[in-house]
């Protein structure tokens, strides 16, 4: 890669991700409002009051859905072929698990006070859930197994690496073959030591490499 050809690159990662993060942000509003239509005509709920019960059913099932795809995976993952050690940002996870279990702790007082009216639960319904996540995000494990890539709460499969090339600060970019609306890669941070131990794995089980 040239040297040219990298600040391009990082721009294009760059702009690529503002833009799914722009489609889920649309997506989950849309999604919001259309529950809480339905839950403000089948509850016969006021608006503001359809909109909480609809969060607190979106976080749930959100919150759910995540620790199902993250049991599966593990459970699916395989042997285990190199550890690549724990989360860069291991500590700002763990503060923020804790931050976030406070904050439904607060949310659940306020549920329980009668004047606290749907606050508390907005806050339950978030605070708790989040904090779990980070903290089993906090003490994942980027891992390397027989059948793809642990990364730190769910697996990548081999066969779903589509491309993949190493930039000079030892970070693996690894472009999936299932592609959404606007193409993502995903970025991994593998420790000097065993960077060659990876790429001989990824050239083992994918065969496959992107040059920019």
């Amino acid at each position: 890669m040239t040297t040219t050809a990298r600040p391009q690159n990082a721009k294009n990662e760059f702009v690529r991700g503002i833009g799914v993060a722009l489609v889920w942000v649309v997506g989950v509003a849309l999604v919001w409002v259309a529950v809480a239509v339905v839950f403000s005509i089948a509850l016969r709920q006021s608006v503001a009051q359809s909109f909480r019960i609809a969060l607190s059913a979106l976080v749930a099932v959100t919150f759910l859905g995540m620790l199902f795809k993250w049991t599966y995976g593990r459970l699916r993952r395989g042997c285990i072929l190199l550890d690549c050690g724990p989360h860069p940002r291991r500590r700002l996870l763990v503060w923020g698990s804790v931050a976030s279990f406070f904050n439904g702790v607060f949310g659940v007082a306020e549920f329980l006070d009668s004047t606290a009216g749907g606050v508390g639960t907005l806050r339950h319904a978030s605070g708790i859930p989040l904090g779990v996540f980070l903290l089993i995000m906090a003490f994942g494990r980027l891992q390397v197994t027989d059948r793809g890539i642990w990364v730190y709460v769910e697996l990548l499969p081999w066969s779903e690496v589509g491309s993949y090339h190493w930039a000079d600060d030892s970070k693996l970019l690894i472009t999936p073959k299932r592609r959404s609306l606007l193409p993502l890669r995903c970025a991994l941070r593998v420790p000097p030591e065993h960077k060659q131990s990876v790429d001989d794995f990824l050239s083992q089980f994918c065969g496959v490499r992107y040059v920019a």
